[in-house]
C-alpha cells in the first residue's frame, strides 16, 4: 500500500493505522513467526497447539480484506489488457518448455564461447531467431504436454518417469491406458530386473 505521495507504508504503520500492531496482551507483534515463515498448514498449527490469530504481523495483515483480494502487480497489468495469466506450479520446470529452451542455447553457447561478452550479447539473438532447431522446439513442448497429461492422470514419481519414458514417442499417453495399467507394467518391469540381479 503506498501514500499519497508514492512512499510505500511499512507493516508497522498499516497495522498501528488500523489497530492491530498489538496481540491479545496488548505487546507489540513481531514481524513474522516461526510457522507462517514457514507456510506451516492450519492443521499442523492445531496439532502443535499454535493456532493464534495474532501470531504475527505478517499473518494479521495477510487477513485483512483488502489484502486478501489483492492480486499481483503483473496479474493486474494482463488483465487491464484483456489477457489472463496462468502461473505455473513452482519447482515444476518440466511443464515449462522455455526451461529446455534456455538450457539449449546454454550448452550451444559454452561450447562455442569466445569469452566475450559483445559477442556473446550479439550472438544470443542470432542463436535464437537462425541457429536452434524448431524441431527441438517443438519436441520439448510435446515433452511438457506429455508431462501435463501425466499429471493430470494423478501419476506421480517413479510412476511417472517410467510413463513419461515408455510414452515418450507420443503427445500424451494413450486414451486406453489407465493407471492400473501403467502400474502394473512398471511392478512387472521392476521384477524382471531384480531376477537380473
Amino acid at each position: 500500500m503506498q501514500t499519497a505521495a508514492g512512499i510505500q507504508k511499512g507493516l508497522k504503520t498499516i497495522l498501528t493505522e488500523r489497530g492491530k500492531f498489538r496481540d491479545a496482551v496488548g505487546l507489540p507483534l513481531r514481524k513474522i513467526c516461526n510457522p507462517c515463515k514457514h507456510h506451516t498448514p492450519i492443521e499442523d498449527r492445531i496439532a502443535g497447539g499454535y493456532n493464534n490469530d495474532k501470531c504475527c504481523a505478517v499473518r494479521v495483515l495477510s487477513e485483512e480484506p483488502d489484502f486478501a483480494a489483492q492480486k499481483e502487480w503483473l496479474t493486474e497489468e494482463v488483465e487491464k489488457l484483456g489477457h489472463s495469466v496462468i502461473f505455473y506450479p513452482k519447482y515444476h520446470c518440466e511443464l515449462n518448455f522455455i526451461e529446455n529452451v534456455w538450457g539449449w542455447l546454454k550448452a550451444y553457447h559454452r561450447s562455442n564461447c569466445t569469452y566475450n561478452f559483445r559477442d556473446l550479447s550479439e550472438g544470443l539473438p542470432n542463436t535464437i531467431e537462425n541457429v536452434i532447431p524448431i524441431s527441438f522446439i517443438r519436441r520439448a513442448a510435446r515433452s511438457c504436454l506429455r508431462f501435463m497429461d501425466a499429471y493430470r492422470r494423478g501419476l506421480t514419481g517413479p510412476l511417472l518417469e517410467y510413463a513419461m519414458k515408455k510414452y515418450s514417442g507420443h503427445r500424451r499417453i494413450p486414451a486406453g491406458v489407465t493407471v492400473a495399467a501403467i502400474q502394473e507394467d512398471h511392478e512387472e518391469k521392476m521384477k524382471k530386473k531384480c531376477t537380473k540381479i
